[in-house]
């Protein structure tokens, strides 16, 4: 082969890749955006899913993305010009029997609790088992027997 890997390549249409991508993300995108899913497109579109699931995580401190707070640890995240929260987390609670925990913590002074799913535990569900049309005694019922 002579010459660069890139010889061979043809133009990108970056308006053209833009609209598909919008497309395909259902939201307007920045061009930095599209061009780092021109570079990975794998990579930029689990990035993008995990960015409109939890809005723009790079507001917060290395450690605490990464790794979470302590008991009695606290940070302030500045979330524009101006506006700075001041977090302080204060006790995670027992765990609930649908594998979910109370966290306890303060928002700039005034305490608040949300409920989060624990990973770590491990959680049997009911299963509900489905009628089986290749078996003739299993029909479906609307109510519960």
């Amino acid at each position: 082969m002579r010459g660069l890997p890139s010889d061979n390549l043809p133009a990108a249409d970056l308006d053209h890749d833009q609209q598909a991508l919008e497309k395909k993300v259902a939201h307007p995108i920045r061009r930095d955006d599209l061009l780092s899913y021109l570079l990975y497109p794998d990579v930029f579109l689990k990035y993008d899913k995990f960015r409109q699931t939890y809005s723009d995580v790079g507001v917060l401190p290395t450690p605490a993305f990464f790794y979470g707070l302590r008991p009695g640890e606290e940070i302030t995240i500045e979330i524009e010009q101006g506006k700075t929260l001041i977090v302080k987390f204060l006790a995670a609670g027992d765990p609930h029997p649908d594998g979910t925990r109370t966290l306890f913590f303060e928002l700039n002074g005034q305490p608040r609790e949300v409920n989060v799913r624990d990973r770590a535990l491990r959680v049997v569900e009911r299963a509900h088992p489905k009628a089986d049309p290749a078996i003739p005694v299993k029909f479906p019922r609307p109510l519960p027997a």
